[in-house]
């Protein structure tokens, strides 16, 4: 447990039971959230990665318009998005 989560729970341990039990269920709620939405993410990763292999596949073939840009754009924000909530999570 890191230092500010000790001292966020110490705190919360002063507050009334109703404010805790309202708190732990929000903390509860919130991480079971995270939970479901990289579930969805993790789903949804494979679908874009054979859809953006089979655009750069028809780029190298010379089927395609500037819209393999577009895609590599969007997987590269959305890797990036990834990735600054995964080190969020471990700090």
């Amino acid at each position: 447990m890191t230092s500010m989560l000790e001292k966020a729970f110490s705190e919360a341990a002063k507050l009334p039971d109703i404010e805790q039990n309202a708190l732990a269920k929000w903390v509860l709620d919130e991480i079971e959230s995270d939970k479901k939405w990289d579930a969805l993410f993790a789903e949804s990763e494979d679908t874009l990665a054979q859809l953006a292999s089979e655009a750069l596949e028809e780029e190298e073939h010379g089927k395609t318009t500037r819209n393999v840009t577009l895609i590599e754009s969007c997987l590269q924000s959305m890797t990036q998005s990834i990735d600054r909530k995964s080190k969020a999570m471990t700090v």
